[in-house]
């Protein structure tokens, strides 16, 4: 394989699994959870500036969702880019 004017043997791509050069993430649940929070925390706020009964715990609850899914997006975001192996060539 020709790639950048260098040869590329089958050993120095031991940890890809495709044929493409194109490098594709893992599905993750916390986008969906974040969008889930979001709406919470909105809906909360508005419900409790209008002074509906349990707005302010809706908006409390979503901002807790919130801080949680940020923490464990970055926990799983350094763990895979600390401890997981190269998956992209570099030429």
């Amino acid at each position: 394989m020709l790639i950048k004017n260098k040869f590329y043997f089958k050993e120095d791509f031991q940890f890809i699994k495709t044929k493409h050069p194109f490098h594709l993430v893992d599905l993750s649940p916390w986008p969906l959870t974040s969008a889930f929070g979001v709406f919470m925390l909105t809906t909360g706020g508005v419900l409790y500036l209008h002074k509906f009964i349990g707005g302010e715990r809706l908006f409390l609850t979503g901002l807790i969702v919130i801080l949680y899914t940020m923490y464990t997006w970055w926990r799983d975001f350094l763990k895979s880019s600390i401890h997981l192996p190269f998956k992209e060539v570099y030429g």
